[in-house]
């Protein structure tokens, strides 16, 4: 078969290489479980205790800090947190993606999808403050002259880091797809469209075990796993032709225990500890 000078022949049908749903589910959970952690505990966590306030409780879907007798530009704070820390984990989670190369192939894609839950999570909390009047930033902005200059900056702001989530991760997608059409559509909506629906799922069905009930797994389980990251839904329609410099043949993507175990123990976290609250201090 003829191809153009300087790509090399995608592999055969029977010779592709392998993509098994069932690991890319399970670095799902472990990035959506991930995701979570990083916005509660340590975003919002670590910004409690930096600001003098005094953490109650942790759990998959919220982080309850008491902020009685600070200012309120250390509440502030506090509601920032998860937001900002979930860009700076995309940070990092892109840093090691574009300098662990040799990397295998599994544990590069964890770093993209670690990368992409984050930056969009980061940016889709701005859009929701904005149009629902709900969220981390709805209660940032309470208190302000002109609230809906606010959010109407707030929204711009969080588009814009959606936008740019969006175009890195299709970019950085680029290598775990390959050239060859038909393989390439079906990544272009495996990698993605997988970890979204198993990792949203698990943590909605986890947020039945928290004593917030229907509300809170409607308003934060749901509306962070499946709204969070409803754009990786249209990651495979921008994808677009190969970049020139795109590698022909994909690396393969196969079953693996060791991620298989992982994502159990991650779930087991996150149903037994996590989602029903972890007491910190009585009060």
């Amino acid at each position: 078969m003829a191809t153009e000078q300087g790509q090399q022949p995608p592999p055969p049908e029977g010779q592709r290489a392998a993509v098994d749903g069932l690991t890319l589910a399970a670095v799902g959970v472990i990035a959506t479980v991930l995701t979570g952690f990083i916005h509660e505990g340590l975003g919002h966590g670590l910004a409690c205790v930096a600001t003098g306030g005094a953490p109650r409780l942790l759990s998959s879907v919220s982080f309850l800090c008491d902020t009685d007798g600070l200012p309120s530009a250390a509440v502030r704070v506090v509601k920032a947190g998860g937001s900002l820390t979930n860009l700076l984990a995309a940070a990092l989670f892109g840093g090691l993606l574009r300098t662990r190369r040799s990397a295998a192939p599994m544990t590069r894609y964890f770093l993209w999808l670690g990368m992409s839950m984050n930056v969009l999570q980061a940016g889709g909390y701005g859009m929701a403050a904005s149009l629902f009047s709900f969220g981390d930033w709805a209660l940032f902005i309470e208190g302000f002259a002109h609230p809906l200059l606010w959010r109407a900056a707030i929204f711009l702001v969080g588009a814009a880091i959606s936008i740019l989530g969006v175009r890195v991760a299709i970019r950085t997608l680029e290598p775990f797809v390959g050239t060859e059409p038909s393989e390439r559509r079906r990544r272009a909506f495996m990698l993605p469209w997988i970890p979204y629906f198993v990792g949203g799922a698990v943590d909605c069905l986890a947020a039945l075990r928290n004593p917030g009930g229907i509300e809170i797994l409607l308003l934060s389980a749901a509306a962070a796993s499946f709204g969070g990251n409803s754009l990786l839904l249209w990651l495979p329609m921008f994808m677009g032709k190969p970049r020139a410099n795109a590698p022909a043949s994909p690396p393969a993507l196969g079953r693996d225990v060791a991620w298989l175990a992982a994502a159990v123990a991650a779930w087991v976290l996150l149903v037994a500890v996590l989602a029903p609250g972890v007491r910190l201090r009585q009060g």
